[in-house]
């Protein structure tokens, strides 16, 4: 930009090919998950900041995730240029949609299918955990598309006595295979196996778990994404451009727009009830 050269960067060939790659791919070009704290807020800084790191955002990393917390202060917040939402779990405040969200379910669909097509042929019950630390997305959507019997949340407390009831009520409609989705919870592996073993001694049930973990996380980016994402970035330059910021793109209502910043920083769960009783229908 010719009136602030020192506020943008010149783009090279090296952006031509990044609508195929995933978040994780991308940032594996910075070496994110060798990164120290100080070195991922002068990376964030760079990201987010008109100028330098002292904006007033204070950023935690978690080892093994991937995920970058920002707090901000708010006073700060006219240093702020343009923001785009890319989170798996889609569950960040202001927009319906984070891009990476789609590219998830759709590997875990996959993977699910494949797992059905193994427990209908040999008349099992498989526990399938799914990511979702916190946020019930990813396996709400997951279970409804794969008609699970049963979906546990990282909010609910497991009830392995109802997760036996769907299963044996799936046995006396002539099903002879279930599927459970499980959201990771804080550690993963730990709920999935707590259900197999409780299925096991208090039910008799027999149920294998197999975590797909960070599977999730690779493979090239869905249609959905890549359009959206093409839109949120767009959006996103356009915004700079014209000076319009602290602002983060958005999709709501089927279009992609703007938010401000400071409305796009908190966690949003996405509501259950629903979800969860078209699960329970389909899987009749």
């Amino acid at each position: 930009h010719d009136s602030d050269p020192d506020r943008f960067l010149t783009m090279d060939s090296s952006t031509g090919k990044v609508t195929y790659r995933t978040g994780s791919e991308v940032a594996s070009d910075i070496g994110a998950s060798a990164l120290t704290q100080e070195q991922v807020e002068d990376y964030a800084g760079a990201l987010v900041a008109s100028g330098g790191t002292k904006t007033g955002i204070s950023v935690t990393y978690q080892d093994g995730t991937g995920d970058m917390d920002f707090e901000v202060d708010h006073d700060a917040a006219t240093n702020f240029v343009t923001a785009e939402h890319y989170r798996w779990d889609n569950d960040i405040s202001g927009t319906e949609y984070t891009i990476g969200f789609d590219t998830a379910v759709q590997t875990a669909i996959e993977a699910v299918d494949k797992i059905r097509d193994t427990a209908s042929s040999h008349a099992r019950t498989f526990i399938v955990e799914v990511m979702g630390r916190r946020s019930p997305a990813i396996a709400l959507h997951t279970g409804v598309c794969t008609g699970a019997e049963n979906i546990v949340l990282p909010s609910q407390d497991v009830n392995p006595a109802q997760i036996a009831s769907d299963i044996q009520r799936g046995v006396k409609r002539g099903k002879n295979s279930s599927i459970i989705i499980v959201a990771e919870g804080e550690k993963p592996g730990l709920v999935s196996y707590q259900i197999q073993e409780s299925l096991k001694k208090d039910h008799g049930i027999d149920a294998h778990v197999c975590v797909l973990g960070h599977i999730q996380r690779g493979g090239h980016p869905s249609a959905i994404d890549r359009f959206l994402a093409a839109r949120m970035g767009y959006e996103a330059v356009e915004r700079i451009i014209k000076g319009d910021y602290p602002v983060a793109t958005v999709y709501v209502d089927g279009h992609v727009g703007v938010a401000p910043l400071k409305d796009c920083l908190k966690k949003r769960v996405e509501s259950a009830p629903g979800h969860m009783e078209l699960a329970r229908t389909l899987s009749i």
